[in-house]
């Protein structure tokens, strides 16, 4: 009798130990998952995206470049604009603006009003590009040249509503006339400083991205006076993917696989550049930190951290003051993410 008690509480005990056990494993796992998912829904709820607006160079009216076979450079240049929102679109890091979404005439002016309108932090201008010499091809990207700049931001201080507009909260302080009347000036002139060096590295970017797919006409970014390059204010690339008039590439810009390609390595220029590059918040968006922490594992590396968790490599090296981009494995990362204030 003794013996089957010691039995039924041994039996009694184990199936206690097992339940608890397993009721532990089943707390723990919806814990898991409940925190994974709070860590996702937060995340999507404080990031705050890059705006990038693309336009799609000519339309309506004007068709801009035909080709020898008769493609028009409008077409093109849209359906690669529509490729590339699409893609950044589906990145949570990025928000697309497109400044026409159909066959409609859009003047200059109005695209780089769009994209100010829209607080962008980017604007890529996509066109296809034509020259009397039907050999010359390849692709090239185009900034916003100092001569074409100094007209603008001339124009810009004569008109006292576009100039507060552009010099944002301290605008109505610049704008008056007992302030020192070069200090609108010096704010404008730093702020194309700024837009051209950031304009200058995306460039970059991109232009090793399409190397990967194509010829390039010009290895390095090129300044020119061109109408779409107007905005000193908002860091500004016209991309030229092509050249319509030559005979085998106007036959590759007609083809939605390489349109797709083109808008391809547009996305990942961009988005190497905003990944390994601080997005520099305006002070009307006043912005906190909130920090999650990551164990560093075997073959992760700062770029693609920064890829996992949407944020600079720049800034992770900041919050976690290193000098180097080598991190040892085991290491515990602050990753710093960008919250909207309310």
């Amino acid at each position: 009798m003794t013996l089957v008690i010691q039995t039924l509480r041994s039996v009694f005990f184990s199936v206690l130990f097992n339940m608890t056990i397993f009721l532990i494993f089943i707390i723990l796992s919806f814990n898991s998952v409940c925190a994974k998912t709070k860590i996702k829904k937060t995340a999507a709820k404080i990031f705050n995206p890059v705006v990038i607006a693309i336009d799609a160079g000519h339309g309506g009216q004007d068709p801009g470049a035909t080709g020898q076979h008769g493609l028009q450079e409008k077409q093109v240049t849209l359906n690669i604009a529509r490729q590339l929102a699409l893609l950044l679109n589906k990145d949570p890091m990025f928000k697309a603006i497109l400044t026409r979404n159909g066959d409609d005439f859009i003047s200059v002016m109005a695209r780089s009003d769009i994209a100010r309108e829209h607080k962008v932090n980017l604007l890529i201008s996509i066109h296809a590009d034509a020259a009397p010499n039907r050999k010359v091809r390849g692709a090239s990207v185009w900034l916003l040249s100092y001569r074409r700049a100094e007209t603008e931001m001339g124009r810009w201080l004569e008109q006292h509503e576009k100039q507060s507009e552009l010099l944002g909260g301290a605008g109505r302080v610049l704008s008056n006339k007992k302030v020192n009347p070069y200090l609108s000036t010096t704010v404008l002139d730093l702020q194309f400083s700024h837009s051209q060096r950031v304009s200058y590295k995306v460039a970059l970017d991109l232009l090793k991205e399409l190397k990967k797919i194509g010829f390039i006409n010009k290895s390095k970014p090129e300044n020119a006076s061109l109408g779409v390059l107007r905005s000193p204010d908002i860091p500004s690339l016209l991309v030229e993917t092509g050249f319509i008039s030559h005979l085998s590439e106007e036959k590759l810009l007609a083809t939605p696989r390489h349109q797709k390609k083109i808008a391809q390595a547009l996305y990942k220029g961009i988005r190497h550049y905003f990944l390994t590059h601080s997005l520099q918040i305006a002070p009307q968006n006043k912005a906190s930190h909130s920090v999650m922490h990551h164990k560093v594992k075997k073959g992760e590396t700062l770029f693609g951290l920064a890829s996992k968790y949407k944020v600079s490599i720049s800034d992770i090296k900041k919050a976690n003051q290193m000098k180097f981009d080598v991190i040892p494995i085991g290491k515990t990362l602050k990753i710093p993410i960008l919250s909207k204030a309310p």
